[in-house]
């Protein structure tokens, strides 16, 4: 099913990507804003729910840890502030966002409207949640990785951050010639490779991204196709936000890693 709304439609394509079609730019933005809400208003509430702190209201006492640590970062403070300070080109396409999931919000996101500080607050708790495991101690590489391999010495970008209680301890398990230190949980962190266009079939470059998330119903990302004019952005995004994370264009692609 399709539904048009001014000019933007929205539809889902077979493989469950949404997609929005918007005449220019800006219109692009509010499709997207709408994309969001529509397939995925639920998640929109819910992750606001934990960036303001708020999730135990709902859902009971054993949320009162992790909301008191998110009010502690009084992370809506900084989300005004943040706003307070954005170009008007920035703050005209969150607005057209904004616009978007309003437009097409239901229930409980209809009774309290998406405001530009609440797509900054998600980013906010998504950047903490990225580096959380270095908040309670100081940012510094561990005293293996200072005297390990001098391949590590040299190529500085090469050393973990490793501190101690971050992963668990393998009795018993091989450890790498060239990382000694690194962690025996290999599936903590992301990675990426490139392929050069004169190594592929069709003489383009490929560029393949695993950002390591562990499987999940829903999936916290929201495949969206965002089509405006002879542009098409294709990839992972994050709803609540109009922020493509890991996809491309008809020219360039690009991943996260952690």
């Amino acid at each position: 099913a399709q539904a048009a709304h001014a000019q933007c439609v929205l539809s889902e394509e077979p493989e469950g990507i949404a997609r929005a079609e918007a005449q220019d730019r800006l219109e692009a933005f509010e499709c997207f804003g709408r994309a969001h809400a529509k397939f995925r208003g639920e998640q929109l509430r819910v992750l606001r729910q934990v960036a303001r702190g708020k999730l135990a209201e709902e859902n009971g006492a054993s949320f009162i840890k992790s909301d008191f640590i998110v009010r502690v970062l009084e992370l809506e403070r900084r989300a005004s502030k943040i706003e307070g300070g954005l170009s008007p080109q920035d703050r005209s396409f969150l607005e057209a966002y904004v616009r978007g999931v309003n437009a097409e919000a239901t229930g409980a996101l209809k009774k309290d409207p998406w405001q530009i500080r609440d797509s900054i607050l998600l980013l906010l708790i998504q950047s903490f949640d990225q580096t959380r495991r270095s908040f309670m101690q100081d940012i510094a590489v561990d005293e293996h990785a200072r005297k390990g391999h001098p391949m590590e010495l040299k190529f500085p970008w090469q050393t973990p951050i490793l501190k101690p209680g971050e992963y668990p301890a393998r009795q018993g398990a091989p450890t790498a010639k060239l990382y000694p230190f690194a962690p025996d949980d290999e599936a903590t962190g992301s990675n990426n490779w490139i392929v050069a266009p004169r190594l592929t079939k069709k003489k383009v470059a490929m560029l393949s991204n695993d950002p390591h998330l562990a499987l999940k119903t829903p999936p916290f990302w929201q495949w969206v196709r965002i089509v405006y004019g002879k542009e098409q952005l294709l990839g992972a995004s994050l709803p609540g936000a109009p922020v493509i994370a890991s996809g491309g264009t008809r020219k360039i692609a690009w991943g996260l890693t952690n």
